[in-house]
């Protein structure tokens, strides 16, 4: 089985969304599973004032 490293290997998740990760510091998915999804989403909201991510909450 291989090991996905880099966030952009992720299912569902395109070089787009991996560019905008990697402005706000998320490279790597052990950096996306070190993070707080809310923390994530309000340093794309600051960095990217067009940010096409969405946080729900269950």
């Amino acid at each position: 089985m291989d090991t996905i490293r880099s966030v952009v290997d992720l299912k569902g998740l395109g070089p787009k969304s991996a560019t905008m990760l990697a402005q706000v510091g998320i490279n790597s998915v052990t950096d996306l599973m070190g993070s707080d999804p809310f923390m994530i989403y309000q340093r794309l909201h600051h960095t990217l004032a067009t940010s096409a991510l969405t946080f729900y909450t269950q």
